[in-house]
């Protein structure tokens, strides 16, 4: 049994029965010089042994440490060491690391803060090291947690897929294509604007919408016509009629000089 005499100094103890003193745990020396182990150090017995280092995960902030502090899950540190750092992915002090948010990463271990993607870029989990190229035909701006189809194509980030021909996508996202209007058709695949719909030839309709060719245009019957400068005729009743007295018998007139007056016939004498 361990007791206290009196001989023996500060920070020091004997064993009941011995004449001899030792340091106690973390202290170390000769029984009459015991020192404190220095921080990054400890001695969890008594005696004359030297101090050990504190091994790599663990560390002591104090002097004369009879154990080491463990760094936890988040945090490391080097043998020796009287605090810990953050792992990669993880940032603040040693002894209270928070994973990098979604859309930040970090490299590199240590105090740090963690960075914001990059634009067509992004991070979908905590604690990331390094943030993930955007999937072609999608993008991103700075600290984005996912990728968005550019104009043109539609799907989520990872599978982008080009709007057909007859359809365009103005905007980045996930919505869908929209379709050519009636009196329009479009042969571009990923059309990023309103502009990619061409409108049906003076002189033909069309009723269908989300058209891919100019196949889908009709003649205009006869007796009527449609001029390029009135826009993309929607069906067969807006092709203007020609006026009264006059006709036409061709389809697919383009302007109202294929209207020509009726003939007028003279009467026949019957006398």
């Amino acid at each position: 049994m361990r007791g206290h005499t009196p001989d023996c100094p500060a920070n020091a103890d004997s064993t009941g029965g011995s004449v001899e003193c030792s340091c106690i745990a973390g202290f170390t020396g000769p029984a009459r010089q015991c020192s404190p182990c220095e921080a990054g150090k400890y001695k969890a017995a008594s005696g004359s042994a030297v101090c050990t280092e504190c091994t790599a995960g663990t560390y002591t902030d104090t002097a004369a440490s009879v154990s080491c502090n463990s760094c936890g899950s988040s945090a490391d540190s080097l043998a020796g060491s009287t605090s810990c750092f953050c792992n990669a992915g993880y940032t603040g002090p040693g002894d209270d690391c928070i994973a990098c948010a979604e859309g930040s990463y970090k490299t590199n271990a240590g105090s740090e803060a963690c960075s914001l993607c990059e634009a067509g870029k992004y991070s979908d989990q905590q604690g990331l090291l390094a943030c993930i190229e955007c999937a072609v035909h999608s993008t991103s701006d700075s600290g984005a947690a996912e990728c968005l189809c550019v104009p043109g194509y539609t799907g989520v980030g990872a599978v982008c897929t080009a709007c057909l021909a007859g359809k365009y996508k103005t905007t980045r996202g996930t919505s869908d294509c929209t379709d050519c209007g009636a009196g329009k058709y479009s042969v571009s695949m990923a059309a990023s604007d309103e502009s990619a719909c061409v409108e049906c030839p003076a002189g033909k309709y069309s009723g269908v919408v989300g058209a891919y060719n100019e196949g889908v245009c009709l003649d205009c019957p006869v007796g009527t016509y449609h001029a390029q400068n009135q826009g993309g005729a929607t069906s067969e009743y807006v092709c203007t009629k020609c006026e009264a007295g006059k006709f036409s018998s061709i389809t697919g007139a383009i302007d109202e000089s294929a209207c020509i007056g009726t003939p007028c016939f003279d009467s026949v004498d019957t006398s």
